[in-house]
């Protein structure tokens, strides 16, 4: 299955397989995934990458723990690649509370690196999408807290996306300050 991943029409083949076959059946593409540390490889490929995304939205939680433990190991790379930050962007949407929680504390406690990334911005935008008010507050805190950082994040791609969320979370006074580095 591994090599089917990477072939530019054989994923097509994978990704109908996952979304007909009910989920039990799919552990052996999750196993095949997670050995021999494969994980950062395929998710940071143009077409494994899709597989990936398509298992954390459609697996069960205990079937893909060791894929998430192994995405959660290489977070901040795969925030900043071109492919990557799609398996981290899932994980946030379809993983469990503590992986959420764990992603974003990773997110947050390497904003400066992730969110100069055009892939990291999308990433953050998923976050303040997918996550709780209080951790939302916690992320946007963490983008306002360099100065250079905000314009940066506001010419991005997804940069006007993330800036309307952060100035929406923060309290008043922090979001006066927000908009004058702006």
């Amino acid at each position: 299955a591994v090599r089917a991943m990477r072939c530019p029409h054989a994923n097509h083949v994978l990704q109908k397989v996952i979304s007909t076959m009910p989920a039990a059946s799919l552990q052996f593409m999750v196993d095949e995934i997670t050995q021999d540390d494969l994980t950062k490889k395929i998710a940071t490929h143009r077409y494994g990458g899709r597989i990936v995304q398509q298992l954390l939205a459609k697996c069960e939680a205990s079937q893909i723990r060791d894929l998430a433990e192994a995405l959660l190991q290489d977070a901040v790379a795969l925030c900043c690649h071109f492919f990557g930050n799609f398996a981290i962007q899932h994980l946030l949407q379809f993983g469990t509370a503590e992986q959420q929680y764990r992603c974003l504390r990773t997110i947050e406690q390497n904003i400066g690196a992730i969110a100069r990334s055009p892939s990291g911005v999308s990433v953050v935008e998923a976050a303040m999408q997918h996550t709780c008010s209080l951790d939302r507050l916690w992320l946007a805190r963490a983008v306002v807290q360099d100065p250079k950082l905000l314009p940066h994040v506001a010419q991005a791609r997804h940069g006007p996306g993330v800036i309307s969320q952060v100035v929406a979370v923060l309290p008043e006074r922090e979001c006066a300050r927000a908009c004058q580095v702006l």
